[in-house]
Protein backbone atom coordinates (compact mmCIF):
# COMPACT_ATOMS: atom_id res chain seq x y z
CA UNK A 1 0.00 0.00 0.00
CA UNK A 2 2.36 2.63 -1.09
CA UNK A 3 0.81 5.98 -2.38
CA UNK A 4 2.69 8.32 -4.75
CA UNK A 5 3.65 11.89 -3.88
CA UNK A 6 0.72 13.11 -6.05
CA UNK A 7 -1.95 10.60 -4.83
CA UNK A 8 -0.55 11.19 -0.88
CA UNK A 9 -0.99 15.38 -1.68
CA UNK A 10 -4.74 14.36 -2.88
CA UNK A 11 -5.41 12.84 -0.21
CA UNK A 12 -4.02 15.10 2.83
CA UNK A 13 -5.91 17.93 0.93
CA UNK A 14 -9.19 15.73 1.30
CA UNK A 15 -8.31 15.30 5.10
CA UNK A 16 -7.76 19.22 5.73
CA UNK A 17 -10.64 19.59 4.10
CA UNK A 18 -12.71 17.26 6.29
CA UNK A 19 -13.56 15.39 3.81
CA UNK A 20 -12.51 12.00 5.67
CA UNK A 21 -14.91 9.77 4.32
CA UNK A 22 -13.57 10.89 0.70
CA UNK A 23 -10.22 10.18 2.13
CA UNK A 24 -11.34 6.95 3.06
CA UNK A 25 -12.66 6.49 -0.74
CA UNK A 26 -9.98 7.31 -2.51
CA UNK A 27 -7.99 5.02 -0.22
CA UNK A 28 -10.07 2.60 -0.91
CA UNK A 29 -10.30 2.41 -4.97
CA UNK A 30 -7.08 3.38 -5.26
CA UNK A 31 -5.53 1.28 -3.33
CA UNK A 32 -7.82 -1.98 -3.77
CA UNK A 33 -8.23 -2.15 -0.08
CA UNK A 34 -10.80 -2.83 2.17
CA UNK A 35 -12.90 -0.32 3.88
CA UNK A 36 -11.24 -0.73 7.35
CA UNK A 37 -7.88 -1.01 5.92
CA UNK A 38 -8.55 2.51 3.86
CA UNK A 39 -9.54 3.56 7.27
CA UNK A 40 -7.26 2.83 9.37
CA UNK A 41 -4.35 4.38 6.83
CA UNK A 42 -7.01 7.56 6.69
CA UNK A 43 -6.60 8.02 10.25
CA UNK A 44 -2.73 7.06 10.09
CA UNK A 45 -2.66 10.01 7.71
CA UNK A 46 -4.39 12.35 10.08
CA UNK A 47 -2.12 12.08 12.87
CA UNK A 48 0.81 12.56 10.06
CA UNK A 49 -0.56 16.10 9.11
CA UNK A 50 -1.62 16.94 12.39
CA UNK A 51 2.06 16.68 13.99
CA UNK A 52 3.67 18.39 11.24
CA UNK A 53 4.10 22.05 11.72
CA UNK A 54 2.32 24.58 9.55
CA UNK A 55 4.90 26.41 8.48
CA UNK A 56 7.07 23.25 6.99
CA UNK A 57 3.56 21.03 5.53
CA UNK A 58 3.51 22.80 2.40
CA UNK A 59 7.23 21.58 2.31
CA UNK A 60 6.34 17.84 3.18
CA UNK A 61 3.52 16.87 0.85
CA UNK A 62 4.37 19.37 -2.12
CA UNK A 63 6.51 17.04 -5.13
CA UNK A 64 7.25 19.74 -6.89
CA UNK A 65 10.64 20.81 -7.26
CA UNK A 66 10.28 23.54 -8.83
CA UNK A 67 8.17 25.35 -6.19
CA UNK A 68 9.59 23.74 -3.86
CA UNK A 69 13.39 25.55 -4.44
CA UNK A 70 11.43 28.69 -5.07
CA UNK A 71 9.96 28.43 -1.27
CA UNK A 72 13.40 28.01 -0.03
CA UNK A 73 15.11 30.68 -2.24
CA UNK A 74 11.91 33.06 -0.91
CA UNK A 75 12.74 31.87 2.92
CA UNK A 76 16.61 32.90 2.12
CA UNK A 77 15.68 36.22 1.01
CA UNK A 78 13.45 36.55 3.97
CA UNK A 79 16.63 35.06 6.59
CA UNK A 80 18.67 37.54 4.62
CA UNK A 81 16.66 40.94 4.99
CA UNK A 82 16.42 40.03 8.69
CA UNK A 83 20.08 39.11 9.17
CA UNK A 84 21.01 42.09 7.78
CA UNK A 85 18.94 44.57 9.25
CA UNK A 86 19.62 43.50 12.32
CA UNK A 87 22.96 43.70 11.84
CA UNK A 88 22.78 47.39 10.65
CA UNK A 89 20.54 48.35 13.24
CA UNK A 90 23.02 47.00 15.64
CA UNK A 91 25.81 48.58 14.17
CA UNK A 92 23.76 51.97 14.66
CA UNK A 93 23.04 51.01 18.32
CA UNK A 94 26.99 50.59 18.57
CA UNK A 95 27.37 54.04 17.33
CA UNK A 96 25.30 55.75 19.83
CA UNK A 97 26.68 54.16 22.61
CA UNK A 98 30.66 54.92 21.45
CA UNK A 99 29.81 58.60 21.19
CA UNK A 100 27.73 58.90 24.27
CA UNK A 101 31.86 56.95 25.53
CA UNK A 102 33.21 59.66 23.54
CA UNK A 103 31.38 62.35 25.19
CA UNK A 104 31.63 61.09 28.48
CA UNK A 105 35.66 61.49 28.27
CA UNK A 106 36.19 63.96 26.19
CA UNK A 107 37.30 67.64 26.63
CA UNK A 108 34.99 70.27 25.00
CA UNK A 109 36.46 73.11 23.24
CA UNK A 110 35.19 76.08 21.11
CA UNK A 111 36.50 75.82 17.45
CA UNK A 112 35.23 77.71 14.31
CA UNK A 113 34.52 77.34 10.54
CA UNK A 114 37.51 77.69 8.34
CA UNK A 115 35.76 77.30 4.56
CA UNK A 116 34.71 74.93 2.35
CA UNK A 117 36.15 72.00 0.29
CA UNK A 118 34.47 71.85 -2.75
CA UNK A 119 33.86 68.85 -5.23
CA UNK A 120 31.32 67.91 -8.12
CA UNK A 121 29.15 64.98 -7.46
CA UNK A 122 27.81 63.94 -10.57
CA UNK A 123 24.59 61.73 -10.97
CA UNK A 124 23.86 58.42 -12.64
CA UNK A 125 21.52 60.90 -15.26
CA UNK A 126 24.41 62.94 -16.03
CA UNK A 127 23.58 65.93 -13.83
CA UNK A 128 25.71 67.50 -11.74
CA UNK A 129 25.94 68.91 -8.23
CA UNK A 130 28.21 71.03 -6.26
CA UNK A 131 28.92 69.28 -2.38
CA UNK A 132 30.67 71.26 -0.05
CA UNK A 133 32.64 69.63 3.01
CA UNK A 134 33.01 71.97 5.50
CA UNK A 135 36.79 72.59 7.42
CA UNK A 136 37.04 73.00 11.20
CA UNK A 137 39.94 74.37 12.92
CA UNK A 138 40.39 74.05 16.97
CA UNK A 139 43.04 74.31 19.75
CA UNK A 140 43.91 71.96 22.23
CA UNK A 141 46.91 72.37 24.91
CA UNK A 142 48.41 75.33 22.79
CA UNK A 143 48.04 73.67 19.49
CA UNK A 144 46.21 74.04 16.53
CA UNK A 145 44.53 71.66 14.43
CA UNK A 146 42.59 71.45 11.51
CA UNK A 147 39.53 69.33 10.67
CA UNK A 148 37.76 68.20 7.49
CA UNK A 149 34.27 66.83 8.30
CA UNK A 150 33.79 63.11 7.18
CA UNK A 151 30.25 64.81 5.80
CA UNK A 152 29.36 66.72 2.94
CA UNK A 153 25.80 68.83 1.55
CA UNK A 154 24.83 70.93 -1.52
CA UNK A 155 24.97 73.64 0.90
CA UNK A 156 27.14 75.52 3.11
CA UNK A 157 25.53 75.04 6.47
CA UNK A 158 28.01 77.54 8.65
CA UNK A 159 28.94 80.28 8.23
CA UNK A 160 32.60 81.20 7.91
CA UNK A 161 33.99 81.82 11.20
CA UNK A 162 30.89 80.68 13.44
CA UNK A 163 31.95 79.36 16.77
CA UNK A 164 31.26 75.77 17.01
CA UNK A 165 31.88 73.49 20.36
CA UNK A 166 34.07 70.33 19.76
CA UNK A 167 34.82 66.96 21.95
CA UNK A 168 38.12 66.40 21.87
CA UNK A 169 40.01 63.51 22.63
CA UNK A 170 42.26 64.10 25.24
CA UNK A 171 44.21 60.93 23.96
CA UNK A 172 44.31 61.64 20.84
CA UNK A 173 43.60 65.64 20.00
CA UNK A 174 43.04 64.70 16.53
CA UNK A 175 40.46 62.29 17.07
CA UNK A 176 36.62 64.51 18.03
CA UNK A 177 33.32 64.95 17.59
CA UNK A 178 31.82 67.84 15.89
CA UNK A 179 28.68 69.07 18.81
CA UNK A 180 25.99 69.50 16.11
CA UNK A 181 23.06 67.11 15.56
CA UNK A 182 24.33 65.99 11.98
CA UNK A 183 27.89 65.89 13.35
CA UNK A 184 26.66 63.47 16.41
CA UNK A 185 23.92 61.30 14.86
CA UNK A 186 24.04 61.81 10.98
CA UNK A 187 25.44 57.72 10.54
CA UNK A 188 23.94 56.52 13.43
CA UNK A 189 20.45 57.80 11.86
CA UNK A 190 21.26 56.75 8.73
CA UNK A 191 22.31 53.08 9.58
CA UNK A 192 19.21 52.84 12.12
CA UNK A 193 16.74 54.04 9.30
CA UNK A 194 18.05 51.48 6.66
CA UNK A 195 18.44 48.26 9.69
CA UNK A 196 14.63 49.29 10.23
CA UNK A 197 13.93 49.25 6.68
CA UNK A 198 15.60 45.61 6.21
CA UNK A 199 14.24 44.41 8.77
CA UNK A 200 10.55 45.31 7.78
CA UNK A 201 11.20 43.95 4.36
CA UNK A 202 12.25 40.70 5.83
CA UNK A 203 9.12 40.59 8.50
CA UNK A 204 6.66 41.44 5.55
CA UNK A 205 8.08 38.99 3.01
CA UNK A 206 7.61 36.48 5.67
CA UNK A 207 4.23 37.84 6.54
CA UNK A 208 3.78 37.41 3.21
CA UNK A 209 5.03 33.63 2.45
Amino acid sequence: MVLTPTQKKHAVTLIESGKKQDAVRFFRQTLNITDEQALVLTEKLKKEVAAIPPATKFMAFNDDPQINAGTQKSRGGQTLFLALGIFIMAAAVYLVVSNYQFEQRSVIVQGKVIGYESYTDREDNGSTTTMHTPVFQYEYKGETYNYKSKSSSAGQDYIIDEPIDIFVNPDDPADIIIDTLWGKWLLPILLGFMGAVFTMMGFLRFRVS
